[in-house]
């Protein structure tokens, strides 16, 4: 970080480093919804296989 003169290029290249600005959270947020409202939890598999894919989802 330390060749960026100015504050604005510094924060672009702290954006892109660690999970881009506004808009691409906010997709990342709405896709996660998404993933979240679909999940369901099969009968075939053990509660300990849901509870792994619900983690999964949420970290």
């Amino acid at each position: 970080f330390n060749i960026h003169k100015y504050a604005k290029t510094l924060m672009e290249a702290i954006e892109k480093r660690f999970g881009g600005n506004t808009k691409t959270k906010k997709v990342q947020k709405t896709l996660l919804k998404q993933q979240y409202e679909n999940f369901t939890g099969s009968s075939s598999k053990s509660l300990d296989q849901i509870h792994d894919r619900l983690q999964k989802l949420i970290s």
